[in-house]
């Protein structure tokens, strides 16, 4: 069972954030002290760019447990019930249901063959002793048969409302049932999900036009344990869904190295590489009237002043921690940029480095 994750596109909150600390240019007091920043020298480097898609671990197969009829479920070798994430194995007691009508049935049969076999015992030793005919005996004998076929038939029966994994796996409750609870029949207690096989993640409109088939991907746990697993994007559906989102399936080149199915994972979806990039980290870049800016570290009359610089953004960093963004227009190699600080800072601030090594020149 599949469940989509909220799509929650990676531009908007890193926008949301700069956004938070955005300030306009303001008159700079001549007296005002100098503020303590960190700079980072421009260089031009390699750069990986992509997106983030949430997505979910889908299985290999799902089977459902549903109830069989109406009535109380009980959970024998699971006294609190069954839970999201629980292992179980092919032909595992999983519940077991109650019929009033089937438990008064079962009692009878028992009670039937239980009466039935104790005539045959009594009749048998005045058949063995010549005081009754063959014929009599015979008759209690045939009434015990069928006395045990009748309990074994119902036996059968009640084994029905046993409920078993009939295959191996790991469950994923989407409601839970406490023991005792009065089901209703189709009722879905759980649904076992097999071995881990692909991953389903979600695009909104504008990623939905940078995918394509066969584009390198990697999927990362969203709990942040475990490597990255490689893979490529297999299907992108042609519609949205009533949400507005678009399905995207990634193929892993190692299944076997996916988190269980049911998990939640993020996707990095992997953009054309650039062997030489300017990058800044994101908490670099501010928001203005004039659009996005950057704080440039300069000489002014023997002290150290931020320059505020306009700069056109291209893509982000394709690892979520990476957190680094491409300037394509407004800085330089050898640009000294303010990374730490510059949404406290107006256009001619006076500033002071925290790396002095930085800040020469």
């Amino acid at each position: 069972m599949t469940r989509r994750p909220p799509l929650i596109p990676l531009s908007m909150l890193v926008l949301l954030s700069a956004a938070g600390g955005c300030r306009r240019s303001e008159e700079v007091p001549a007296s005002a002290p100098p503020l303590p920043v960190r700079l980072e020298v421009v260089e031009a480097a390699p750069f990986q760019p992509g997106f983030q898609l949430l997505g979910v671990v889908e299985p290999q197969d799902s089977v459902a447990i549903t109830a069989r009829v109406s009535g109380p479920v009980e959970y024998p070798s699971s006294p609190g019930g069954l839970l999201s994430g629980m292992e179980v194995s092919r032909g595992q007691l999983l519940a077991r249901q109650r019929e009033v009508s089937s438990e008064h049935e079962l009692e009878v049969a028992r009670l039937t063959a239980e009466s039935a076999a104790s005539e045959l015992t009594r009749h048998r030793e005045s058949w063995q002793q010549g005081l009754e005919s063959d014929a009599v005996f015979q008759t209690y004998k045939l009434q015990a048969e069928l006395a045990n076929e009748r309990l074994q038939a119902v036996a059968e029966q009640r084994q029905r409302l046993d409920l078993r994994a009939p295959v191996s796996g790991r469950l994923d409750v989407e409601r839970r049932y406490p023991p005792g609870t009065d089901v209703a029949a189709g009722s879905v207690l759980a649904t076992i999900l097999t071995e881990a096989r692909r991953v389903r993640g979600w695009a909104g409109s504008a990623d939905r036009e940078r995918l394509s088939i066969g584009q390198p991907a990697r999927v990362r746990p969203a709990a942040g344990d475990g490597p990255p697993v490689a893979g490529t994007i297999a299907e992108i559906a042609p519609l949205a869904d009533r949400g507005g989102a678009y399905s995207v399936v990634v193929q892993p080149a190692d299944p076997e190295h996916l988190p269980p199915a049911g998990d939640a994972v993020e996707i990095d979806v992997l953009l054309d590489n650039r062997p030489e990039a300017l990058t800044v980290p994101d908490e670099a870049v501010v928001l203005t009237g004039d659009g996005t800016a950057v704080f440039v570290a300069v000489r002014s009359g023997g002290a150290l002043r931020a320059q505020r610089r306009s700069v056109s953004l291209g893509e982000r960093s394709a690892e979520a921690g990476a957190n680094r963004v491409e300037i394509l227009h407004g800085l330089t190699r050898g640009s000294r940029v303010v990374v730490e600080g510059a949404s406290l800072l107006s256009d001619g601030a006076p500033i002071t480095a925290l790396d002095d090594a930085s800040a020469d020149g």
